[in-house]
């Protein structure tokens, strides 16, 4: 279920409070102007994108939920992907690049100007 895996936040009786992946999932919807149902879809624009990574990253944060359990519950999608949105949203926290990112526009480029010289272009 949904809501069973929890953690508890602040110290103290009065600002303790449960947090389920579906809140977070439907503040972090709310806060980029999305819906649930594109959340869990299979658009990969970069907006939903985001929303599915800051939200990863937070229940990975406020909840105990694993990776499986959060994929599961954002439409269907792999335990992997949810990882490498994870790590793809702490490079940007920082406000670094993902070695990943780096790498497909490197090789984006090296495409290009191969087919630039052939031409092709």
């Amino acid at each position: 279920m949904l809501g069973t895996l929890l953690k508890t936040r602040g110290e103290e009786p009065e600002d303790m409070r449960v947090i389920t992946f579906s809140q977070i999932k439907r503040e972090v919807c709310k806060k980029h102007g999305i819906t649930v149902k594109d959340f869990d879809g299979r658009d990969q624009r970069s907006m939903f994108c985001r929303a599915r990574r800051q939200a990863w990253w937070r229940a990975r944060q406020e909840t105990k939920a694993s990776l499986p359990q959060l994929g599961a519950w954002s439409g269907g999608r792999e335990h992997t992907t949810v990882y490498h949105g994870i790590q793809i949203w702490e490079y940007a926290r920082r406000g670094e690049e993902a070695p990943s990112t780096i790498r497909k526009r490197e090789y984006s480029k090296k495409r290009w100007q191969e087919k630039k010289s052939r031409g092709d272009i």
